[in-house]
């Protein structure tokens, strides 16, 4: 079974970046983001560990960090817009259809890599 609780990306309103995450597609709105991108590194700056962000952490530690793996997600896609970091899935490296879905069920979303200035 399969729920959709969310709208599909091709309703995604003017101004939203669309961020494929392999599992959703995250829309961001760029103005917002940007507008609130220093309190977003206050707040990166206390991940548990910080130099697990500069490794590129999967989507599974991060939304084990923060409690839920589809606001990992969100915030992979918030800081590829804010140019932060790339979101890597298997598609970066050319796998597609059911292997690229069982990469990252095993946590084959990552981040590329954050460091605090």
């Amino acid at each position: 079974m399969d729920v959709y609780a969310m709208p599909h990306e091709s309703e995604a309103a003017d101004g939203v970046e669309k961020v494929d995450c392999h599992f959703v597609v995250v829309g961001v709105d760029k103005k917002e983001a940007e507008r609130r991108k220093d309190e977003l590194v206050e707040v990166l700056k206390t991940y548990p560990e910080p130099e697990r962000l500069a490794g590129g952490p999967s989507y599974i530690e991060v939304g084990a960090e923060i409690g839920d793996q589809g606001s990992a997600l969100e915030l992979f896609a918030l800081g590829q817009v804010l140019g932060m970091w790339k979101v890597l899935t298997p598609k970066e490296i050319g796998v597609y259809g059911p292997e690229a879905d069982d990469l990252a069920g095993r946590g084959f979303v990552l981040m590329s890599g954050w460091k605090s200035k």
